[in-house]
């Protein structure tokens, strides 16, 4: 197997493709050895930074994958780095499905037909979001998979389902900075987003603690798209490093609403746990163990050889 982690950079094109009324930049990297005809798309996280990737990883990553013989797309969501239109904040519960769709249809416009989805963190939830709607897809490799639901605004990262009270979310609003953007009508919409959300979850968590056994801090949709994604029979790859923030949510879900629906699903899911953190691309010493895992995964999937079938440390 290749193992190169830098196959020639004259094998990456800019691309441009529409979503809606925007239109979304990003680098095709080709296959630098007999392509496959399988397709990865990388689905950043929620942040506004480049498809580039922190420390350079979605370009490293894609690199790897085309010395392997995948396609591999990574692009900037609308409103972010090259593409058009605008983006407020990023909701966990309302993932870019319209964007990572337009992806797969520009790349079926290239002659591509199977698919790879590989998503982190917000890209993750992207990921498992729209699957039922990619025909064509062979595998799906998500990466610090929130199981809670949280968004980015001015007020800073917002669970909606907080065991935080309306009246505590008022007292962080009198803050001078978030006071003044009420003086600015995108910034009172985002606001006024975020009180519905923090009522909507009161309502919400009162239904999960008596509905379908998943518990008040979990999202049921997280729940309900892994058993949708189970349900087609396609293998996923979930990594998670013991260092990201809400690694001990993801153990929960492990050793809950995970347990018996990963057990029923044989040997296609593959959980791999590393040491530091894998979300945001921050430790270095964990991102080629990262990439070289994801590259490994799908080489093996697609040979036929055995992948992992249990939880490894």
């Amino acid at each position: 197997m290749n193992t190169s982690s830098s196959p020639t950079s004259d094998t990456e094109t800019p691309v441009f493709f529409q979503a809606s009324d925007d239109f979304l930049s990003g680098i095709l990297t080709e296959p630098s050895i007999s392509p496959l005809g399988i397709a990865v798309v990388l689905l950043n996280g929620g942040n506004h930074g480049p498809s580039t990737g922190r420390n350079q990883l979605g370009a490293r990553q894609c690199r790897r994958l085309a010395a392997e013989g995948f396609h591999a797309l990574r692009f900037d969501y609308h409103g972010v780095g090259d593409s058009t239109g605008d983006v407020y904040q990023f909701r966990l519960d309302t993932p870019f499905r319209e964007d990572a769709l337009a992806a797969i249809s520009f790349l079926r416009s290239r002659g591509l037909d199977r698919f790879v989805l590989v998503g982190g963190c917000f890209g993750a939830r992207t990921a498992l979001a729209c699957a039922p709607a990619v025909p064509g897809l062979v595998a799906i490799v998500l990466r610090t998979l929130p199981v809670r639901e949280q968004e980015k605004t001015e007020l800073g990262p917002t669970d909606l389902m907080p065991k935080r009270s309306l009246g505590q979310l008022a007292l962080r609003a009198l803050r001078p900075r978030v006071a003044a953007g009420f003086f600015r009508r995108s910034r009172r919409r985002v606001y006024l987003r975020t009180a519905r959300n923090a009522l909507r979850a009161r309502v919400q968590r009162s239904r999960h603690e008596t509905e379908g056994g998943v518990p008040a801090w979990m999202s049921a949709q997280v729940v309900s798209e892994m058993q949708d994604l189970l349900d087609l029979k396609v293998p996923v790859l979930l990594v998670s490093g013991r260092g990201d923030p809400d690694f001990a949510y993801f153990e929960q879900a492990l050793t809950g609403c995970f347990d018996e629906m990963f057990a029923a699903a044989d040997s296609l899911v593959d959980v791999q746990i590393l040491d530091g953190r894998v979300g945001s691309g921050a430790d270095v010493s964990v991102q080629q163990p990262v990439i070289d895992l994801t590259a490994t995964w799908l080489a093996d999937l697609h040979s036929g050889r055995p992948v992992g079938e249990a939880i490894h440390a």
